[in-house]
């Protein structure tokens, strides 16, 4: 892909990776780049199909029930007023 673009000299890189004579990091910067570009698309192509239809979504534990809260009565005894 990269070196289409070079070879058909798109938006004059071509000219700015064969010309001076740091060309060559333009040329990693652009391989480098467009490897970041296409793997996240495959990680996207792998990943997203793992989302089950019509789950309960969350993580672990989503589908488990929820605390019940119960309310517990508590007394303590009255502190003496010391004067």
């Amino acid at each position: 892909m990269a070196s289409a673009f070079v070879w058909l000299d798109v938006a004059g890189i071509g000219q700015l990776i064969l010309g001076p004579d740091i060309g060559w990091i333009a040329a990693f910067m652009m391989v480098f780049l467009n490897g970041i570009i296409f793997a996240a698309v495959q990680f996207a192509l792998k990943i997203m199909p793992l989302a089950e239809v019509g789950g309960t979504g969350g993580g672990h534990g989503a589908g488990e029930p929820g605390m019940i809260i119960v309310p517990v009565p508590a007394e303590a005894p009255r502190r003496r007023s010391q004067r």
